[in-house]
């Protein structure tokens, strides 16, 4: 058996080439900008005249650290604001659908109460005129008797029967009339 290592020719085209030239200009960028640091007199440190500059810089430092930590926080409250308000849109919109639906079936619903009052209202009607038919003219009669005396106690020539004081405080139609005669009188 033959133990022979295999090896992959490598080829070296456009991209090959082409990656090493970008991973090169970065690099070089790397290396300038490491150079103008260590080029610079004191590198990181600046150097204070006095104690108060130093103070001064750091209060400086530390208020514009403050000012873009709360500009952060107020952009990320504004976000989380933005975000809960589109949930509550989103939740009031469902809420709107589910109570149209539930408006939809209570107007269904009272729709076929008023269809079924309606049927038993023309049944009803149906068996009274029946009861009147099988009863003749005798029903008849007593029906309209009855529908008179109903006429004439709700009618404006009812008030004349009503004599009687009805203790509410108010006079009767008797001392009404008495006292306007004697008024006019």
């Amino acid at each position: 058996m033959d133990k022979s290592i295999k090896i992959r020719n490598a080829v070296k085209d456009i991209k090959a080439l082409d990656k090493k030239a970008v991973l090169s200009s970065g690099i070089r960028g790397v290396h300038a900008k490491t150079k103008e640091v260590v080029d610079r007199p004191n590198g990181w440190q600046q150097v204070y005249q006095h104690g108060e500059d130093y103070a001064q810089a750091k209060i400086e430092q530390s208020v514009s650290n403050a000012v873009d930590a709360e500009a952060r926080g107020v952009a990320k409250g504004a976000k989380a604001a933005a975000k809960t308000n589109q949930v509550a849109a989103r939740n009031t919109a469902h809420a709107a659908r589910a109570s149209t639906k539930a408006a939809v079936a209570a107007i269904r619903a009272a729709a076929k109460g008023i269809t079924v009052f309606a049927k038993m209202a023309i049944v009803t009607v149906k068996s009274l005129v029946s009861i009147i038919a099988a009863g003749g003219k005798v029903a008849v009669a007593v029906i309209l008797v009855i529908c008179l005396v109903g006429l004439i106690v709700t009618s404006a020539i009812g008030i004349f029967f009503a004599g009687d004081d009805m203790g509410d405080g108010n006079p009767s139609l008797r001392e009404v009339i008495v006292e306007s005669n004697d008024e006019h009188a």
